[in-house]
């Protein structure tokens, strides 16, 4: 009978512990996956909404595939800042970015604008940890906190974030 009543108590403190909780259902957000693609040969990240882009990447150019890196807003309404993508042909290197004074310098310094990849979420998303490899300029975008530490630990700059995800969960 004591293990009876020490179980009810236990329920009744568990139930009294989350009733002090309010859970609110995020909001849903229509979205688009951005594709995540690694070059092997060169160490490179690659982003697109594209999936023909994407996929031909893989198919064409012997990229592995790995999945999706996050995800975008699709409606203009739940838009936040335009996600840029840009090309230096000397590096060889891809640069994203959300930040207007990134934005202005990369052109300044020559490199190709190839438009907007996605949109940051306008509020309450996800940020995208952002980080990049002192030794070959290489990005990483990444969702995933345990992937940008390994990052860091391997030796990468944790850079500021500049855009957010769609939240997922």
């Amino acid at each position: 009978m004591k293990k009876f009543k020490g179980l009810i108590a236990a329920a009744l403190v568990g139930v009294m512990f989350l009733s002090c909780f309010s859970y609110v259902k995020a909001e849903t957000v229509a979205s688009v996956p951005i594709y995540r693609r690694y070059n092997p040969g060169n160490g490179e990240h690659f982003y697109t909404k594209d999936k023909a882009e994407a996929d031909s990447l893989v198919i064409v150019h012997g990229w592995n595939d790995e999945g999706i890196g996050w995800y975008s807003p699709k409606d203009k309404a739940d838009c936040g800042d335009p996600v840029y993508r840009f090309y230096n042909p000397v590096l060889g290197v891809h640069r994203y970015t959300a930040d207007k004074n990134e934005l202005e310098a990369l052109l300044y310094y020559g490199w190709n604008a190839e438009g907007i990849i996605c949109y940051s979420a306008k509020s309450g998303g996800d940020p995208v940890f952002r980080l990049k490899n002192p030794n070959n300029e290489q990005e990483n975008f990444t969702l995933d906190p345990s992937e940008a530490i390994m990052n860091i630990q391997a030796g990468w700059v944790n850079e500021p974030f500049t855009f957010y995800a769609v939240k997922t969960q």
